[in-house]
C-alpha cells in the first residue's frame, strides 16, 4: 500500500481550495449559483470516496486480497472521477485564486472549452484511448505484481488509473450539444465493453493470474485464489460496466430529449423555450 499521507495531504488540500473557491463564488453570485449545492455535494463526495478506498485500512486489505483491490480501482475510475467532474471543479476552484490569476483561466478556459466542442472526437478517441489502456496494462499479471512490490509504482498505478478517468469523464461531461451526443454515447458505450471484457476475463479464467494474491486469501473471508479472482472479475464486471452503461443510456435520453422539436433551436440560442 502506499503511503498514505501524501493522499491525505492533497485531498485536504483540494477540499480546502474547493471550499474557499465555493464560499467566494457564492459571496458573489449567491447561495447555489454558479456552482449549485448539488454539485458541491457530488465534488466533496468524489474526494470522500478516493479517501475511503486509498487512505483507511482498507488499502491494506486490498494488498492481500484482490477482490478489495479491484474495489480500490472501481471506486477511483467509475465512481470518484465522474463525481468529482460533475463538481463543475475547474469554475469552483478557480475562484480560490486571485481575481487576476482567475481572469487569466478563465480566458484559456473558454478557448480551451470551444476546442473541445470543435474536436469532439479526437478529444473523445483520445481520452477513452488513455483510460482503456491504463486499466488493462494494470492489470496485466506483470505490471499488476511489479506495482505490489513497489510503493512509488503503486502509486503511479493509482494516479493513471484515476487521471486517466477523470479525462474521459471531463470529455463525457462535455456533451452538451446536440452534434455532440452520438459521439458521446459511443464512446461510454464502448468503455462499458472495454471494462465489462476485463472482467469476464477474469471471471471465467480457469486459473489465478497473481502470484502475488496466493497467499493472500483464506481468513476471514474463506475465498481461494481462484474464487478470489472470480469475485474481483465480478466487482469489474457488474458494478463498474453498469456504472458506464448507465452514463450512456443517460447521454442517450439526452440526446432524444435535444432531437424534440424546437430544442436544438433553443440550445444554439440559449433561449429557455416552453418547458
Amino acid at each position: 500500500m502506499p503511503d498514505t499521507l501524501p493522499v491525505v495531504a492533497g485531498i485536504a488540500l483540494v477540499a480546502w481550495a474547493y471550499l474557499r473557491g465555493l464560499s467566494r463564488l457564492w459571496a458573489r453570485a449567491g447561495a447555489g449559483r454558479g456552482t449549485h449545492r448539488w454539485q458541491a455535494g457530488c465534488f466533496l463526495a468524489g474526494l470522500t470516496a478516493v479517501l475511503a478506498v486509498l487512505a483507511t485500512p482498507f488499502g491494506h486489505l486490498a494488498d492481500d486480497r484482490l477482490w478489495a483491490h479491484m474495489v480500490q480501482h472501481v471506486t477511483l475510475v467509475a465512481v470518484a472521477a465522474p463525481l468529482l467532474v460533475l463538481g463543475n471543479p475547474m469554475v469552483t476552484l478557480s475562484w480560490a485564486l486571485p481575481a487576476d490569476v482567475r481572469a487569466g483561466l478563465s480566458s484559456g478556459g473558454r478557448r480551451l472549452w470551444r476546442g473541445h466542442a470543435r474536436h469532439y472526437t479526437a478529444w473523445a478517441a483520445l481520452a477513452l484511448g488513455a483510460h482503456t489502456a491504463a486499466l488493462w496494462i494494470w492489470h496485466v499479471p506483470g505490471p499488476y505484481e511489479a506495482a505490489l512490490r513497489s510503493g512509488p509504482l503503486h502509486a503511479l498505478e493509482h494516479a493513471t488509473l484515476f487521471y486517466t478517468a477523470l479525462a474521459f469523464w471531463w470529455v463525457v461531461a462535455g456533451t452538451r450539444r446536440r452534434a455532440l451526443y452520438g459521439p458521446g454515447v459511443l464512446v461510454t458505450f464502448a468503455a462499458a465493453l472495454q471494462g465489462s471484457a476485463l472482467g469476464a476475463l477474469m471471471t471465467l479464467a480457469s486459473k489465478p493470474w497473481y502470484p502475488s494474491h496466493l497467499q493472500g486469501t483464506g481468513s476471514p473471508t474463506g475465498l481461494t485464489p481462484l474464487e478470489d479472482q472470480q469475485v474481483a472479475g465480478v466487482i469489474m464486471w457488474g458494478p463498474c460496466g453498469l456504472i458506464y452503461a448507465l452514463a450512456a443510456v443517460l447521454l442517450f435520453a439526452a440526446w432524444i430529449r435535444q432531437a424534440e422539436p424546437g430544442a436544438w433551436a433553443r440550445a444554439e440560442t440559449g433561449g429557455a423555450g416552453p418547458a
